[in-house]
């Protein structure tokens, strides 16, 4: 180097420098970065905390507002079918809040009634007396619904005695249980005197015409007979007034 090149770099004026710009300068020679000052690195981690406390608060706000709604929504009944005969009925149906279901119930006439479960939401219920059925599903939450049904197809009617035609000294008398009944048990026909003191004979029952035939009494005598439903008719037949249902 020649003397007016040293004079050149001697004359240069340097700059002053502190001790952190000359750290920052050095460090990437060195392979390692730059630390970010204390307060940049706070805020980013405040930052950082802030969006998933958040996070966290909406899934928390959006499980309850969804607990709240199932708790607050009333169950609903749908697919209620109705198998009827003169015996019982059974009452098939579904509800669409199982999961959040404290109770499904059954009252007919406000007797209570065993309600079977038959898969998830699936539900069944038996009766053998007409009434109004009603069906209750009560949430978690207190919600009640219900829904009505009539029943209405139960025989809970006892035969009738129907006309009576006399030949010399038999009488034949017809017994009825309706369109819709169960029909005449003839097994239990049962005739007795009407004072009590021992049965009366039957010549016999034609069950294809609906009557049986006796001879006609000299003293009144009551008929028993049931239905294929075991309703109960009773009367009294007198040689002087005919018969009369008790």
């Amino acid at each position: 180097m020649n003397n007016n090149e040293k004079n050149e770099c001697a004359s240069t004026p340097v700059p002053p420098r502190d001790e952190s710009t000359l750290l920052q300068e050095m460090m990437p020679q060195l392979g390692m970065e730059a630390t970010q000052p204390k307060r940049r690195y706070k805020r980013k981690a405040f930052a950082r905390y802030a969006v998933r406390l958040g996070l966290i608060l909406g899934v928390i706000l959006l499980i309850g507002a969804l607990a709240w709604l199932y708790m607050t929504t009333p169950a609903k009944f749908y697919n209620v079918q109705t198998t009827e005969s003169v015996e019982k009925v059974t009452v098939a149906f579904q509800v669409d809040h199982t999961p959040v279901l404290d109770s499904v119930t059954a009252q007919l006439d406000g007797r209570l009634l065993p309600v079977e479960r038959l898969d998830p939401g699936s539900y069944t219920v038996e009766t053998d007396r007409n009434g109004q059925l009603v069906l209750t599903a009560t949430t978690l939450g207190g919600k009640e619904s219900s829904t009505s049904i009539a029943v209405t197809a139960i025989d809970d009617e006892s035969p009738h005695l129907g006309k009576h035609e006399r030949d010399g000294d038999k009488i034949t008398i017809w017994v009825t249980d309706g369109e819709n009944g169960s029909g005449v048990d003839w097994d239990t026909l049962h005739v007795t005197l009407a004072d009590g003191s021992g049965d009366y004979p039957v010549d016999g029952a034609d069950e294809q015409e609906g009557c049986f035939t006796l001879t006609y009494p000299e003293q009144p005598v009551r008929i028993q007979v049931r239905d294929g439903n075991g309703n109960a008719m009773s009367a009294l037949l007198s040689p002087t007034s005919g018969s009369e249902e008790e």
